[in-house]
Parts: C-alpha cells; sequence; structure tokens
C-alpha cells in the first residue's frame, strides 16, 4: 500500500537528503577534489554490486531499475565541476540535487516534479552534513547540547511518529 521503495516520489527527496549529508562530511573531511570524486565512484560501485547480487537472486535482473545505484558518483561529479566553476556553494549543491534527481526520476519512473524538492533537499543535506563536521571538529558545550539533543530525541521521536501513523493508518 505505501510503496517504500525506489519508485515513491519521497526516495528522491530522502536520498538527495542523505546524499547531501554524506558527500558534505567527506568533503569536509578532506578538500580534494578526487578523494570526493573516489568515496562517490566507489560507494555507487559497491552499491551497484550489491543491488544486482540481490537482483540475481530475486530473478528480476532485467530489470535495470531493479539493481541501478543511487547516482551519487554523478552528483559528486556535478557538484565538483560546479565548484570549479566558480560557482556559489549552495547554487552547486542546488545543481547536483537537480541532476541527482534528474537520474532518479530516470531511473524509477517518478514524476519529473519531485526534481525540485530533490534539489532543495541536497543543500539542506550539505549543511546538516557540515554542522556535524564542525560539532565534531570544534565541541563546545551548547553545539554538543543541540547535537545529542537532536540525535538522541529529535530524530527517535520523528522516526517513531512516521512508524506509528504508517501502523495506524495501514488497513
Amino acid at each position: 500500500m505505501w510503496n517504500l521503495n525506489h519508485t515513491n516520489p519521497l526516495y528522491l527527496v530522502l536520498a538527495a537528503l542523505g546524499v547531501g549529508i554524506g558527500l558534505a562530511v567527506v568533503r569536509e573531511i578532506d578538500r580534494r577534489d578526487w578523494y570526493l570524486a573516489a568515496i562517490a565512484l566507489a560507494v555507487t560501485i559497491l552499491s551497484a554490486l550489491d543491488e544486482r547480487r540481490l537482483a540475481l537472486r530475486l530473478g528480476v535482473v532485467g530489470d535495470p531499475s531493479a539493481w541501478l545505484p543511487t547516482p551519487i558518483f554523478v552528483a559528486a561529479v556535478v557538484l565538483l565541476v560546479a565548484l570549479r566553476c566558480g560557482l556559489n556553494r549552495r547554487v552547486a549543491w542546488s545543481i547536483a540535487g537537480a541532476v541527482f534527481g534528474s537520474f532518479v526520476c530516470l531511473f524509477w519512473h517518478i514524476p519529473a516534479i519531485w526534481i525540485i524538492p530533490g534539489a532543495l533537499a541536497m543543500p539542506l543535506g550539505a549543511m546538516i552534513g557540515e554542522e556535524v563536521i564542525r560539532v565534531i571538529a570544534k565541541p563546545t558545550g551548547p553545539t554538543v547540547l543541540r547535537f545529542v539533543a537532536i540525535a538522541n530525541f529529535g530524530i527517535p521521536i520523528a522516526v517513531g511518529c512516521t512508524d506509528l501513523f504508517l501502523r495506524l493508518s495501514t488497513p
């Protein structure tokens, strides 16, 4: 009933948010372009291999949408090119999010209108990832308290409410 898989439009938004967080964390750890590209490529390849193995086991390998990886490498390359062209960081993240969303829509047949929330979610994810690294690199009382509160209370409450909503509204 809920279609909680890659074909759900919310997958694009959540994936863009998560990829933004991940790429920002890697970028904050090491600013070299090749490092970000190499990590993104490795994650994409490993994901593709894992998804393909599962598709083979389930007998759906003939359908590429069953095993295509999340286009993390594409987003990373677009981000790096946009930054090299001198674009503002938030604009570069938005462009990477839009291209990421375009590939997700193409792979999993999601309506193209969902590219817009994906383009907005990736810079938000980047801001979250950058903030996480800032808290870890230079911890202060208020930032650590905020981080711990969100990680230990905010996220579990949000996930719990979503779980309860799905359980109560599923026939």
